[in-house]
């Protein structure tokens, strides 16, 4: 379905990957490695927002440009950061206006948003910036949902929430980094990345179709 094939990539020097492989089925996985194994990297690669010095991307067979990963990718990572001066109502307008198909409402109703989105996003708190950011990325219903650390700075109530959204979001590849375990990622397929591939320890279970 989605394939990762001979992917390089060098981070000051030190090389993340090198000649790496990994297809990937319908289903939901924990990419789990050690600090600096390039994680957060990988997740930003497959949604095209990181360059790499050789590798190419496969979605049914097909090698993806920019304009596949817009509709088919969505993402939330702590690396994509927003303008500060600008307030979470007003990157919400702006969302709905790039991706009219997002439903943000039930969202940020969900992760209790509505009563700060006035903040300004450099004054809003870690917790708050990962509740609007995670709002972002569910909202849209591309088939590659790609989350890294979304548990950080939750409060249990947003963790209940977020649970509950991704058991019915429409994405049929997600694929999650996390450093803590939560009851939603116990049905994920645990991945270990190496810098050539990746190590199924589980076997996955797929997503609904």
């Amino acid at each position: 379905m989605l394939s990762v094939q001979h992917l390089a990539k060098h981070y000051r020097g030190v090389a993340l990957f090198s000649q790496f492989q990994w297809h990937i089925e319908r289903g939901r996985y924990w990419l789990q490695g050690a600090n600096g194994s390039g994680k957060s990297t990988l997740l930003r690669i497959l949604a095209l927002l990181e360059p790499c010095e050789q590798g190419t991307l496969l979605w049914q067979g097909q090698q993806v440009n920019e304009a596949w990963a817009r509709q088919h990718v969505a993402i939330s990572a702590d690396a994509i950061d927003f303008p500060g001066f600008l307030s979470l109502r007003t990157l919400c307008h702006y969302w709905r206006k790039q991706y009219p198909d997002a439903l943000l409402e039930p969202l940020l109703q969900g992760f209790a948003l509505e009563a700060v989105l006035d903040r300004e996003w450099r004054h809003a708190s870690v917790g708050q910036r990962k509740k609007l950011s995670l709002a972002l990325a569910l909202s849209r219903p591309c088939p590659v949902l790609l989350l890294d650390e979304p548990a950080n700075g939750l409060d249990v109530a947003a963790l209940a929430f977020l649970g509950n959204v991704l058991h019915s979001h429409p994405a049929i590849v997600q694929i999650m980094v996390s450093h803590q375990a939560q009851p939603w990622l116990d049905a994920a397929t645990v991945v270990q990345l190496r810098s050539d591939g990746v190590r199924q320890c589980q076997s996955c279970v797929a997503l609904a179709e």
